[in-house]
C-alpha cells in the first residue's frame, strides 16, 4: 500500500510577491499541479498526451506543463477517435463526467486509447461528485468503477487507485483507495465534526463515500 501523497503545487515559473496570495490564487497554484499524478506511473515518453475532457479545465492546462503536445479528442467524434488511434503516445487522460455528459460510449473510446498507448503508455481516469450530497458521491463512485471495469475488458491493467482531495481538478492530497489509506488520512487530518463516525466509515467497505474525487491509473 502506497503512502498518502500530498501534491506539491509546482509552478512553471516562480513569481515573487509582496502580499499573501488570495484563496483563488492558491487554488490556481494547486490546479497547476493537477496533473502531478503523472509521476505516480511515469511513461517512457513525455512528448504527447491525449486529453478527453472540458477544453477549459485546469487539468488540460496542468497537463500541458508536463507534456510537449496535448491532443484534445471529443469522446463522441468517431472520425477524431479514428485519427487519434494512429497516435503513439505515453499518456491519456479521460474526464468520465465529461464523457457521460457528452453521451459517448466507453468501449470504442477505450479501444482507441489502448491502441494509442500500446507499448507502455498510461491512462488516467477521473470522476468527481458535483456537490457533497451522498447521491452525488455514489454516482461518482459508480462512474469510476464502471469505467474501470470496461477499461480492464479493453486490455488495460490497473496501476493505482486514489481519492483526490478535495477533487481531481485542484488536488491537495491523493489518498490510496483502500480502508488502510482512508484510515491513515482520517487519522492524520485535522479534527472535524463527526470524526469518530468518519473513522468508522474509513475502516469499512464504505470508505470511498468519504471522498468526492476519484482517480485511477491504468497501463496499456
Amino acid at each position: 500500500m502506497g503512502p498518502v501523497v500530498t501534491v506539491d503545487p509546482v509552478r512553471a515559473a516562480l513569481v515573487s510577491t509582496a502580499r499573501p496570495p488570495a484563496m483563488d490564487e492558491v487554488r490556481l497554484d494547486v490546479s497547476q499541479a493537477a496533473a502531478n499524478w503523472i509521476w505516480l506511473a511515469p511513461a517512457a515518453s513525455f512528448q504527447t498526451a491525449i486529453f478527453v475532457g472540458e477544453p477549459s479545465s485546469h487539468m488540460l492546462q496542468a497537463l500541458q506543463l508536463h507534456v510537449g503536445r496535448v491532443v484534445s479528442v471529443p469522446p463522441a467524434d468517431v472520425e477524431r477517435l479514428a485519427e487519434a488511434r494512429q497516435l503513439r503516445t505515453g499518456w491519456a487522460f479521460v474526464d468520465l463526467d465529461f464523457v457521460w455528459r457528452e453521451g459517448a460510449m466507453l468501449k470504442p473510446l477505450f479501444a482507441m486509447l489502448e491502441a494509442a498507448l500500446r507499448g507502455g503508455g498510461n491512462l488516467c481516469l477521473v470522476s468527481r461528485a458535483q456537490d457533497g450530497r451522498m447521491t452525488a458521491r455514489v454516482a461518482a463512485l459508480w462512474r469510476i468503477r464502471r469505467s474501470l471495469s470496461v477499461a480492464r475488458r479493453t486490455g488495460f491493467r490497473l496501476a493505482g487507485r486514489y481519492h483526490a482531495v478535495p477533487d481531481p481538478d485542484a488536488p491537495i492530497t491523493l489518498v490510496p483507495a483502500s480502508r488502510h489509506g482512508a484510515t491513515i488520512y482520517e487519522t492524520l487530518s485535522e479534527p472535524v465534526p463527526n470524526r469518530n463516525l468518519r473513522l468508522r466509515l474509513a475502516r469499512s467497505a464504505f470508505h470511498p463515500l468519504l471522498f468526492r474525487g476519484h482517480l485511477c491509473l491504468c497501463s496499456a
